[in-house]
């Protein structure tokens, strides 16, 4: 369950201005990397106490 939450966090952040990139997972021994091309919508030191924002609210209406 916690993998298809990453997943879907990763296609509602996803910045669709940037071309010829998109989300990629990487599965090492250990851990699993997910990464998206873009920059945080948060302040990376807010990121605990602000509000969670979506690049796209339809996707995310649709998520949730």
């Amino acid at each position: 369950m916690a993998l298809r939450e990453l997943m879907a966090n990763m296609l509602i952040h996803q910045d669709f201005s940037i071309t010829g990139t998109g989300p990629m997972i990487c599965i090492f021994d250990g851990r699993i990397e997910f990464t998206n091309p873009g920059s945080s919508l948060v302040d990376v030191a807010r990121l605990l106490n602000d509000p969670p924002h979506s690049r796209n609210e339809k996707m995310a209406a649709i998520c949730r």
